[in-house]
């Protein structure tokens, strides 16, 4: 698993997260943490695994994540 250390202004402090970003609508999710791990840490993945799922913001959305 990787993560960045990136700052949040919001909480004005460094903190490690996952990389992250949005794929397209088609784009299955595999394909967009594909892009998103090259992009934002320039590392090509050999292979991907589903984690977990999770809801985002379940308080606003039913809508599932899933961490592959």
């Amino acid at each position: 698993m990787l993560l960045t250390r990136q700052y949040r202004y919001p909480i004005n402090r460094w903190i490690y997260d996952l990389p992250g970003g949005a794929g397209a609508e088609d784009e299955i999710p595999a394909e967009a943490a594909s892009c998103q791990l090259e992009e934002e840490l320039g590392v090509i993945p050999n292979d991907l695994a589903l984690l977990h799922t999770f809801f985002v913001n379940p308080g606003r959305s039913a809508w599932p994540e899933d961490l592959t």
